[in-house]
């Protein structure tokens, strides 16, 4: 018998929510989608993929939101070098994201599923603003340690 609503578990509410970020990872660039929760329009920019330039475009998304709230990045690599390299600010809260189950998602809302890193860094944003609630983020204990899935 399935559980009636007021049986099943509630996730916690996550805080004031500054910035929801979609990266569409890619060898050459990330595709990059900001969602704020005070615009209807998302923004969308490209970085290289460098080392340097991730860490310029992390600062400088700390710089503008992190006051005013948690920001939370959705990617679909859950493991690999962005992902850990984003582990290096707390002021993340990260969503690693099951690239089939993204893949699969593409596939029902994109007549013939076809790859586009622009919508796709777009979709990653959209299902954590839609998810934020209930999807496990990472959190980790110092920095170059194994992380772990919240709930």
């Amino acid at each position: 018998m399935n559980p009636t609503p007021k049986e099943q578990p509630s996730c916690p509410a996550p805080g004031p929510i500054s910035a929801f970020v979609g990266i569409d990872w890619a060898d050459a660039k990330h595709d990059i989608c900001l969602l704020l929760p005070d615009e209807e329009d998302g923004r969308h920019m490209q970085i290289e993929n460098t080392p340097e330039a991730l860490h310029d475009w992390v600062l400088k998304l700390i710089a503008e939101f992190a006051t005013r709230g948690n920001i939370y990045v959705a990617t679909e690599k859950a493991r690999g070098a962005l992902l850990y390299t984003l582990m290096q600010y707390p002021q993340l809260t990260l969503f690693p994201l099951n690239s089939k189950a993204t893949g699969k998602l593409r596939e029902t809302l994109r007549a013939g599923g076809a790859k586009n890193d622009r919508w796709d860094c777009r979709l990653q944003a959209e299902l954590e603003v839609s998810e934020v609630l209930c999807l496990g983020s990472v959190y980790f204990s110092s920095v170059g340690s194994d992380f772990a899935m919240a709930r």
